[in-house]
């Protein structure tokens, strides 16, 4: 919450709780805890002068996928580009969507963007869903919403149980879609909704790539759930995980619309073996620094040190 991008939004919010009660909290704290090294130049950056220890969260690995990603899912014959958390406007999916739009149509990337769908997957914010839709239409992107049982062909949808009841929309208003009109073929971007547990698995089962195009994290869970799927991810600097970039295990881009549009290109461009090697190494990655064995030991090791004193722990800074 200290992240410069944070404290920009809705800042006279947050100087005037600042000056009433957040600043005494945060400078009594015993230790400020940190998810990454940036988050911890912002703790210094706002002026606190606390003990600070850098640890990152963790999650337990999924049974490893087969072959890994870059094939086409059996519901839609599509490879899929997953976007998978809150619908915010700090997510960037503006910008990721203006890029979709900017490299549709264009030469050999254009025919490679047909073999592939934007599924967008999460709980809306604040209404920010009904701004991105609006703004398929203005681009020109196809667009369906549809429940995420439904669209993984659960077999409660097939079934016809409520929580899949809901028609899909299909949204399309120029003459250039009008063959998608007629055949019903997938759209260029679908809506899920929020999934959740054997839901959310199936969508990053069937997922050939990730994107997180955020202009602020802490630490992303969803990243890590990505590669911990053995996913290619394509994510900005402001996603606070280098470690991605140093393993050769994400694609990086900036927030503005070029710097994603020629990410996109480089990720359609890749050939299945280069995607299942990000992929691996994203695993790879997770396995041996974000598990929460290493992790729940380094937090003991804190929390002693708070409660007993003695020797500073080296992770504490």
């Amino acid at each position: 919450m200290l992240d410069p991008w944070a404290l920009a939004n809705s800042s006279w919010k947050k100087k005037i709780a600042s000056v009433l009660y957040e600043d005494s909290h945060l400078q009594s704290a015993n230790c400020v805890h940190c998810l990454s090294e940036s988050e911890a130049e912002s703790v210094r950056s706002y002026g606190l002068k606390n003990p600070i220890c850098v640890i990152p969260n963790g999650i337990d690995l999924p049974e490893a996928r087969g072959q890994g990603p870059g094939g086409r899912s059996q519901g839609t014959g599509k490879k899929q580009l997953l976007f998978l958390g809150r619908l915010h406007p700090k997510k960037g999916l503006v910008n990721a969507l203006r890029a979709w739009a900017k490299i549709k149509g264009q030469g050999s990337d254009g025919r490679d963007q047909e073999e592939w769908q934007f599924v967008i997957a999460g709980w809306d914010q604040g209404g920010h869903q009904a701004d991105l839709k609006r703004l398929c239409k203005e681009l020109g992107l196809s667009y369906s919403d549809v429940p995420a049982a439904e669209f993984l062909g659960d077999p409660l949808a097939e079934q016809g149980h409520p929580a899949a009841m809901r028609k899909s929309e299909m949204v399309i208003d120029t003459p250039l879609h009008s063959k998608d009109r007629n055949t019903g073929s997938p759209a260029s971007v679908v809506f899920t909704g929020p999934a959740f547990g054997a839901t959310k698995d199936q969508l990053l089962r069937r997922a050939s790539a990730f994107i997180l195009p955020s202009f602020s994290e802490g630490l992303p869970m969803s990243v890590l759930e990505a590669w911990s799927y053995q996913l290619p991810v394509v994510m900005t600097d402001e996603c606070n995980l280098p470690e991605g970039f140093a393993a050769e295990a994400a694609i990086r881009i900036g927030t503005d619309v070029e710097s994603i549009a020629e990410g996109l290109r480089l990720l359609l461009r890749s050939p299945i073996s280069d995607l299942q090697s990000l992929g691996g190494n994203g695993r790879q990655l997770v396995s041996e620094r974000f598990t929460w064995p290493q992790i729940a030991a380094q937090m003991k090791e804190v929390y002693d040190w708070v409660l007993g004193g003695g020797d500073k722990p080296s992770i504490v800074v």
